[in-house]
């Protein structure tokens, strides 16, 4: 069910009042180059994106928007327009005119809009002029307002006061709305963004009971690949599930027009496989990591079983003997792994496959373990398997199988389900590759959505009109020479918006600092200005070794 928010028009395009969530995306092009962003905006509308939105970084990108919406105006289907605000509440004011919706970051405009919750501020922090009057401006032009708060630019005082968890991203946002509504503005739209994909889900379901504005719904940072699409998956899948998301980004480190395929396959893998929000089983999220409740470790993959009736138990050190559901009552004594080998095409489905085997009669002791597939797409019964899943009191192991980029994308929203509900403890996938590829593909997407880390954990933004060097693929090479380090974070920034905010929670990083230029950090602080991109990857190598 959805949550039926306030509707807010953004150009002629509908945010929220229960609305089907809206496709946006922004232009990874230098904004003042009108005909290469235009171009841009057109391939991202032809793959889906009803909203556009522009990074404003300077004078010569703000002189760019009377052409671009213009052409944007023109278009057989308008398209509405979006300007990126950052550091300049004038530069806000100024591109009004000329766009649908102005994006403003409370993180790196006013240090303290209100100070009602976290104490006094100083003098030069309480000048609301500005602010106030964005507000007043954009109720009397009709023009939407997004309060867009990003994990990484979080301002200092709401650092110093209340970290740059959950509550800080809330409160951040609140200020700001605060300001608007004593102005009488309402057509608001927020964002509480991190890297953290469980840290998104907690602070958007935190505000969606706090205020009824519509919630613009994405990953900061999700990085791309696999666990890009699994953070994305989480961040973006789970609120999509529960009816909270009433427009999405899913922000890759790849061109843009790579996330609306992805976008669009979210919105289509919309129903939910356990009950949205549900924690029953015997795993339960703590932060990014998954700790079991119970001896058994997990989770974690298993190559697919292909040939013979026997697997290997990593726990226990044995091999255990798979049996099929209708075998089950002819044996006894032996543990074994119970397959069930049925296509179910529901959540539904599955339940009523579970209620024979553990219900009537009940499971005997003598499993030892319970291999699933996933359902189909078609919906209903979520509840049900919710409940079913909950009394099985025996390790799962779960089995994906995908040939498709629209399955894959559905079977990680899946898992991202199972693991919040603590109903995961295995992964077999199967994509079509080798026991190895595919080994090494369930790794990803477990390492994507929090449950423990094998490789290199990499935060890479999506690129956009501020970016001077090309992020996807510095963040390649980093990947590929630093990516096979268990525990390692490390931080692939464009641009100083989030970059710095970003590298205090990785081992090292770089952040764009101009034209082919990076700024090289390790532990959140900045060792080397002015490295070329082409040297950075190796540069990032020996700041590893020197520690």
């Amino acid at each position: 069910m959805r949550r039926v928010s306030r509707k807010v028009t953004v150009g002629g395009v509908a945010i929220g009042g229960g609305d089907e969530p809206v496709l946006q995306s922004m232009t990874s092009t230098p904004t003042h180059d009108v005909d290469a962003t235009w171009d841009q905006i057109l391939r991202l509308h032809e793959r889906g994106a009803r909203l556009a939105r522009v990074a404003l970084p300077d004078r010569r990108s703000l002189r760019a928007l009377p052409s671009l919406r213009t052409r944007c105006l023109a278009h057989a289907t308008p398209i509405p327009l979006i300007a990126d605000i950052h550091f300049s509440l004038a530069m806000a004011l100024e591109a009004m005119p000329f766009v649908d919706k102005v994006r403003v970051n409370p993180g790196n405009l006013l240090e303290a809009p209100r100070s009602r919750e976290l104490g006094s501020t100083t003098p030069a922090h309480d000048d609301l002029g500005s602010l106030r009057k964005l507000f007043r401006d954009a109720s009397a032009r009709k023009k939407a307002v997004r309060v867009g708060v990003n994990q990484g630019s979080l301002s200092r005082r709401i650092v110093d006061h209340l970290g740059t968890g959950v509550d800080a991203l809330v409160e951040s946002a609140l200020e700001y709305v605060r300001v608007a509504e004593e102005e009488g503005f309402d057509d608001l739209v927020i964002s509480l963004k991190s890297s953290n994909p469980w840290e998104v889900v907690e602070a958007n379901r935190r505000m969606a009971g706090t205020c009824d504005y519509p919630l613009h719904v994405g990953v900061t940072e999700a990085g791309f690949g696999l666990q890009g699409r699994a953070r994305s998956a989480v961040g973006v899948g789970l609120l999509l599930r529960q009816g909270l998301a009433d427009t999405i980004r899913v922000s890759l480190a790849e061109p843009p027009e790579e996330e609306m395929p992805v976008a669009a396959a979210m919105i289509a893998a919309i129903r939910p496989l356990t009950v949205p929000g549900a924690r029953v089983g015997r795993a339960a999220v703590r932060g990014v990591q998954i700790r079991a409740a119970s001896p058994h470790r997990g989770p974690h993959t298993r190559t697919r079983i292909g040939m013979g009736d026997r697997i290997h138990d990593p726990v226990a050190g044995t091999a255990l003997r798979v049996v099929a559901q209708d075998s089950l009552q002819s044996l006894s004594g032996e543990p074994v792994v119970l397959r069930v080998d049925a296509a179910p095409a529901s959540p539904g489905d599955l339940a009523a496959i579970l209620e024979d085997l553990v219900v009537s009669p009940k499971l005997p002791r003598f499993v030892s373990e319970v291999q699933l597939p996933l359902p189909g797409g078609r919906p209903g019964g979520d509840a049900a398997l919710t409940e079913a899943l909950a009394r099985v009191d025996v390790p799962l192991t779960w089995e994906v199988s995908v040939r498709s980029d629209t399955d894959l994308i559905r079977a990680l929203m899946d898992v991202a389900q199972l693991v919040e509900a603590g109903l995961l403890q295995r992964l077999e996938l199967d994509r079509g590759g080798t026991s190895d590829e595919d080994r090494d593909d369930a790794l990803d997407i477990l390492q994507g959505v929090g449950t423990g880390e094998w490789r290199a954990h990499l935060i890479a933004c999506p690129q956009c009109g501020r970016c001077r060097i090309d992020v996807p693929r510095l963040a390649a090479e980093v990947r590929a020479r630093l990516g096979a380090r268990e525990g390692l974070t490390i931080g692939v920034m464009g641009c100083v918006v989030n970059g710095p905010g970003e590298m205090q929670g990785a081992d090292v990083g770089c952040v764009g600092e101009g034209p082919g230029k990076v700024a090289l950090y390790r532990r959140g602080v900045p060792v080397t200005h002015g490295v070329p991109v082409e040297e950075a990857a190796e540069r990032l190598e020996e700041l590893l070794r020197g520690d």
